[in-house]
This record gives C-alpha cells, structure tokens and sequence, in this order.
C-alpha cells in the first residue's frame, strides 16, 4: 500500500508538472504573438474578383488572365497583367507583334521570377526584355512554384514553342517544393482562398529513377488539439521539420535538374541556371560545374530589407529586381554572344 501510495504522489506530480510546462508554453507563444500558419491568412486583396489562381491539371494551378490589383496589408499597391496563357507580360501588350516572330528566351522559377510585389514594368523578366530587344522575353515565373514546375512547363511546351535560351532561377527553398514537405504543407495552408490549388511533387523510385506524384489537394493534417493549443500546434511543427530531414529533396531535385539539362540538350537549348538565393549557393554552384550546366549567382550576400517589400511581405521590390539585373544581365549578354 506505501509503494502504491508512493507511486500515485509521483504521477500526480509529474502530471501537474507537465500540466504547469503546457500551460507556461501556451502563455509564451501567445506573449510573443507564435500564430500559426492556419490562422494567418494573409492580408491580401485582389481586384477584381478576390482570386488570383486557378486549378491546372499538370502544374496544379496557375495564374488567372487578366490585369490585376493587389493590395498588400492595406497598403502596399502592385498591378500583374497575365495574358491568356496566363504567364505574365515583359512588355506592353500592343508590342506583342514587335516580338511574335523573333527568337525565344524563357525565364523560369518561383514568384521572383513572377515579381510578386511589384508592377509589370519593375519584374527582372521585363528588365532582361528591355535589355535583349532581339528576344521575345517570356516569363513562366508563378507564385509557390518550385523546380519540378519548371521541368513540367518545359515537359508540356516544347517543341511548339521552343525557346533558344532558359534562364531557370533557383533558390535552397525550392527543394522543399519539389518534394511537397510536411513543411511546405503547413505554409499553404492559408492560401486557398485566392483560388483552386493543388500541387505536383517528386519523388524516387527505388532505382533513384523520378517519380511525379500530383496531390489531389494541398492538405496538411493537424493534431488533434493543435486549432485550440499552440503548443501542440508548434509541437507537431517541431516535429515534423525534424522528419523532414529525412526526406529526398536534395536527390529529388537534383533528378529534376539533370532532366531539364538532358531536354535542354536534346533540344539545343543554352540552359542557365541564376542562383537566387545565398543560402546553398555553394552546393548548387558545385553541382553545375559537375554536370556542365551554366551558372550564375545573382543573390544579394544578405537580403537587405530596403530591398524588399518589408514590412507588407519579403518579396524583392522594384530595387531588389535591378539588384538581380545587375548581375544577371552581363552574364547572358557574355553567354549569348559566345
């Protein structure tokens, strides 16, 4: 009877002291304003119709046609026009028969590329467009695309639209992307409401040989508790960060870019791989040299706030864009004109 008595003291006590842990966590991320990704919905206003995506059976979804007004925070103002194709303009639509006919540069990547944040006439694909006036500049940049989005846009239009140059922009953060994380799961949680999303993802098979996979939607699957508590709610994310370690995303997406060199080459097409982030760029710079893909770091050594627009989201503005066409520009010139 002691022993038992002695047991129950111990799991009362322990039991209230988890109790006091949970309930001191709670009061911590609250104090410093933790909120999770769920219940931040970005304060994002598009006119006109309030969506700014649309669901596409390949990519997942793309942009919707149209000029756009979006408003970040209430107060920062940027204007996309997207044609019918739904990639966005490099330059003025009555231009359109100036270019038709002339000789193709795509510009390929994420919401960088798009230039989410800033108007038509401040993107990098608009400034390469004004800089090579013998090209017809096309920019398949989307907003939460990653490397496996490219391979896919390059898969379903070539050879009808075959382009004589690639500029494929590539960041650490697009591996996560291409291999649909748990992470990556969590961030979008909060972005359906500006339209239909799913999204396609890699994976290897056992022979390291890649496998796309297309999720019927973008789900992530909370803990029971983690809408109510964010401790159990940034637990889960702890959680799940560190079993993202053990996915393939590297591999993954280094079987992604030998495919878009393997096509590229079959097609005679002069591949450059521009480098937008600092983080990884050694690894990525290594594995180029390697596999004889042309490179370019055009990434700030710190992403500098007066680059951005800080504090409405961290999406380089309009001198964050003529920082990357600083470095980007010379090198294309020196490539093309080999």
């Amino acid at each position: 009877m002691k022993r038992k008595k002695i047991l129950v003291k111990y799991f009362i006590s322990y039991l209230i002291l988890i109790s006091l842990l949970f309930l001191l966590g709670e009061i911590s991320l609250r104090i410093f304003n933790f909120t999770p990704y769920f219940a931040s919905k970005p304060n994002i206003e598009v006119l006109p119709g309030g969506t700014y995506i649309q669901k596409d059976s390949i990519l997942g979804y793309a942009h919707l046609p149209g000029k756009f007004k979006v408003i970040l925070q209430n107060e920062h103002t940027f204007e996309t026009t997207h044609l019918p194709s739904t990639l966005r303009i490099t330059y003025p639509i009555d231009s359109h028969y100036l270019y038709k006919e002339r000789p193709k540069m795509w510009i390929m990547g994420c919401s960088v590329m798009h230039g989410w944040g800033v108007n038509d006439e401040e993107t990098l694909p608009w400034l390469i467009q004004k800089e090579f006036a013998e090209f017809e500049v096309i920019n398949w940049g989307v907003s939460g695309y990653g490397t496996l989005h490219s391979l896919l846009q390059l898969e379903n239009n070539l050879p009808e639209n075959k382009p004589n140059t690639i500029v494929l922009a590539y960041g650490q953060f697009h591996q996560m992307r291409n291999v649909f994380s748990r992470e990556r799961r969590r961030h979008v949680m909060s972005w359906g409401h500006l339209g239909l999303l799913n999204q396609p993802y890699g994976k290897l098979d056992s022979d390291g040989k890649l496998i796309i996979h297309q999720s019927d939607k973008l789900v992530h699957q909370l803990w029971k508790g983690a809408k109510t508590f964010r401790v159990i709610y940034y637990g889960q994310a702890l959680i799940e960060k560190f079993l993202d370690f053990f996915d393939d995303r590297k591999k993954v997406t280094e079987q992604i870019l030998l495919r878009i060199k393997h096509i590229c080459a079959k097609n005679n097409i002069e591949l450059v791989l521009a480098n937008i982030e600092g983080v990884g760029a050694e690894h990525i710079e290594k594995f180029c040299g390697k596999n004889q893909i042309s490179f370019v770091d055009i990434s700030w050594d710190v992403w500098d706030e007066k680059y951005t627009n800080h504090p409405y989201d961290g999406h380089p503005n309009a001198k964050g864009h003529l920082l990357f066409a600083e470095k980007l520009l010379p090198f294309l010139r020196n490539q093309i004109e080999k």
